[in-house]
């Protein structure tokens, strides 16, 4: 499958446009370390999980919370509203009782075998 969408020129074209290689030292690495903003937003989203870790900050609340907790420098080329990753969102939100209680659910109906 990996072979079949590397044949796409545009999937092509957007990998190959987001690592730079250096052929003299023979490394790759990626031309945008911040993974377009996400690794700031992560940053952000562990500090608030740290300032509310039992009950979260609320429901859907990430993109209002998140702005007391961005850093100072390149602003994000938009204003998010959501932490681009699934897992800290829901820590941020519901805190870590939500998030066990949502995983403990999740685990118990996958695990269930359905008739």
């Amino acid at each position: 499958m990996a072979l079949t969408v590397w044949k796409i020129d545009f999937v092509h074209n957007h990998l190959l446009s987001s690592v730079h290689v250096d052929s003299e030292r023979q490394t790759l690495s990626l031309t945008d370390s911040t993974l377009g903003g996400r690794t700031q937003m992560w940053k952000g989203t562990l500090k608030m999980i740290r300032d509310h870790p039992i009950l979260g900050t609320g429901m859907g609340t990430w993109q209002w919370i998140f702005q007391q907790y961005k850093e100072p420098g390149p602003a994000l080329p938009t204003r998010p509203e959501y932490a681009h990753n699934d897992f800290l969102n829901l820590a941020s939100d519901y805190g870590l009782v939500g998030f066990l209680i949502v995983v403990s659910c999740s685990l118990a109906f996958g695990g269930m075998p359905w008739p």
